[in-house]
C-alpha cells in the first residue's frame, strides 16, 4: 500500500513540477514583496544556547596556530645557540637575505660583548642530494654571517655549513614535514661570556605592538569568476599529468582580529571529464599554507579547526569539484606589522607567491 500511495502522490507532483518548469514566473520577487516580520516570527527565530553543547558553539584553535618568530634561544653553561628558521629567512632553495631581514638578524646579537667569537652554522633537511644540501647550507651560513658583520663589525664571525649531516630531529612518521622544517635552520653559536640579554632574542621585533582589533563591516564578494587577481602561480597536479592547478591570489586582508587570504583556484590543461576536487588533484595530499612577513621575520600559520583543513568556499570546502573557478578563504592570525607585503607559501616544497600586497582596515 505504501508503494501505491507513493506512486499516486508522485504523479501529480511530477506533473506540477513539470508545469512549473514550463511556465516560469513573469516577475522576480524582492524583499519588499514579503510581509513585515511579526513578534511571533522574531520569537521563533531565536535559538537558545545549550550549555551542555557549548563545545559545538565555539571554535578552539590549536597551540601550533601561534605566530612563529624568527629565533629560538638555548643557553647552557658552555654556550648560547640562537636558531633561525630558514623557512622565514629565505625563500625555497635560496640564500638571498632582504636588507630588513639582515637588520633583524644583526639585532639579535646587539648585546653580545665586543670582540666575542660567533660561529654561524647552516643546516638543511634530507630532501635533496647530499652535495646540493651541503652547498645550500654553506651559502645560507655565509649570508647570515655577512648580515652579522654588517651590524656588528666588532665581532669575530666565522661561517660553515653542515648540509643534512647534523639534523636537529629525526625525519620520520606522520610529522615528517614538521621535522624537516626544524632541520632547515641557521644557528649562531657563541660562548657563555658572549651571552646576550635574553630579552634581546625573546621576540623578533620588540618595537612591534599588537594593533587594536577594529570593527568590520559585512562584506559580500563578487562571484569568483568575476574576481580580480593580484598574483598568480601554477602548480602541476601530482595526480593528473598535464594538468595545472591555477592559484590566483584575490587578496590578503586584515579584518578585525584575523587576516583573510582569498584564493581563486581552477584547473588548466588536459582536465578529466569528471573534474577532480582539490584533494584529488593533489593526489590525496594537502597544502600547509602560511603567510610570511620577511621584513618583520614572522610566519603566520593557518587557523584550523579540530586540526583539519577548513577552507571556506562555494561548496563543500576542499571537496568542491573544480569545474570552474572557485574561491577559498583561509584565516590566519591578525598581522602584527602595520605595513608592507607578505609572501603566500602554499607549501614548504613550493615556491612562494612573493610580495603580495595587504589591505589593512
Amino acid at each position: 500500500m505504501t508503494s501505491r500511495l507513493r506512486v499516486l502522490l508522485g504523479v501529480p507532483l511530477a506533473a506540477a513540477l513539470a508545469a512549473g518548469a514550463a511556465s516560469p514566473p513573469s516577475t522576480v520577487l524582492t524583499p519588499g514583496d514579503f510581509p513585515e516580520a511579526t513578534a511571533r516570527d522574531l520569537e521563533y527565530s531565536v535559538r537558545a544556547l545549550d550549555p551542555d553543547g557549548i563545545g559545538y558553539n565555539t571554535v578552539a584553535f590549536a597551540e601550533y596556530a601561534r605566530v612563529r618568530p624568527l629565533a629560538t634561544q638555548e643557553t647552557t653553561a658552555e654556550e648560547t645557540v640562537v636558531s633561525l628558521a630558514t623557512d622565514i629567512l629565505f625563500q625555497v632553495d635560496d640564500a638571498a637575505l632582504s636588507p630588513a631581514a639582515g637588520a633583524e638578524v644583526g639585532r639579535l646579537l646587539a648585546d653580545v660583548p665586543s670582540g666575542a667569537a660567533v660561529v654561524v652554522e647552516g643546516h638543511t633537511d634530507t630532501v635533496a642530494s647530499d652535495d646540493h644540501n651541503q652547498q645550500l647550507s654553506e651559502r645560507r651560513a655565509a649570508t647570515v654571517a655577512e648580515a652579522v658583520r654588517a651590524s656588528r663589525a666588532d665581532l669575530s664571525v666565522t661561517a660553515q655549513g653542515f648540509g643534512e649531516t647534523r639534523p636537529k630531529v629525526e625525519e620520520s612518521g606522520d610529522d615528517v614535514a614538521e621535522d624537516r622544517a626544524q632541520n632547515r635552520r641557521v644557528e649562531m653559536r657563541f660562548t657563555a661570556d658572549g651571552t646576550p640579554d635574553p630579552a634581546a632574542v625573546a621576540t623578533p621585533t620588540p618595537s612591534l605592538d599588537v594593533p587594536p582589533r577594529t570593527d568590520v563591516e559585512p562584506r559580500v564578494r563578487v562571484p569568483a569568476e568575476q574576481a580580480d587577481s593580484v598574483a598568480q602561480t601554477r602548480v602541476p597536479s601530482p595526480a593528473y599529468p598535464g594538468v595545472d592547478i591555477v592559484v590566483d591570489v584575490e587578496g590578503v586582508e586584515v579584518r578585525g582580529a584575523v587576516t583573510e587570504l582569498s584564493l581563486l583556484l581552477s584547473l588548466d590543461g588536459d582536465v578529466p571529464q569528471d573534474a577532480p576536487h582539490l584533494y584529488d588533484a593533489l593526489d590525496g595530499r594537502s597544502w600547509d599554507v602560511t603567510l610570511v612577513d620577511r621584513a618583520a621575520l614572522l610566519q603566520y600559520p593557518e587557523l584550523k579547526r579540530h586540526g583539519q583543513i577548513d577552507w571556506l568556499g562555494e561548496g563543500r570546502v576542499v571537496g568542491t569539484r573544480l569545474t570552474s573557478v572557485h574561491r577559498f578563504v583561509l584565516t590566519f592570525p591578525r598581522l602584527l606589522s602595520d605595513e608592507g607585503p607578505v609572501d603566500v607559501v602554499l607549501d614548504a616544497a613550493l615556491p612562494p607567491v612573493a610580495d603580495v600586497p595587504v589591505t589593512r582596515e
